[in-house]
């Protein structure tokens, strides 16, 4: 079966979100919409949600890991 990295990072950032404002912001994320190619309707909500840019999000991401 394959493993679909993204929902383990995914899983991390809601536990990260709920954990740290509430569930209303882990709404907000799982309804950003349908995955688009350059996914920026996800990075959008990523930024408005947490205040990660696209181009800190990998490092965002690396500290999640390291948690």
């Amino acid at each position: 079966k394959p493993i679909f990295i993204n929902n383990a990072i995914n899983a991390l950032i809601v536990r990260k979100l709920e954990k740290e404002k509430g569930f209303t912001p882990v709404m907000n994320l799982l309804r950003c919409g349908p995955r688009q190619q350059d996914d920026e309707n996800y990075f959008k909500t990523i930024e408005t949600t947490i205040g990660i840019k696209k181009a800190d999000y990998n490092t965002f991401v690396d500290s999640l890991i390291k948690e």
